[in-house]
């Protein structure tokens, strides 16, 4: 079952939503908050591991930096 439908059947009551990490913009001419986020995912992912039965990712892979 995907997000929506658990949404749909058990309702917003049921759902956390959490900040998990604030990016700190840098003053840098290098710095790509795109990138900082990509990189911010990486490391959550590899944290929660949600894949399968412990989230709603359906594989490991993501978006390149």
């Amino acid at each position: 079952m995907g997000i929506q439908e658990d949404w749909n059947a058990d309702g917003p009551e049921n759902f956390v939503f959490e900040i998990l990490e604030v990016v700190k913009v840098k003053d840098d001419p290098h710095f790509d908050l795109r990138d900082e986020l990509t990189l911010l995912e990486q490391i959550w992912l590899e944290k929660l591991q949600p894949i399968g039965d412990r989230g709603y990712n359906t594989d490991t892979t993501i978006r390149e930096a």
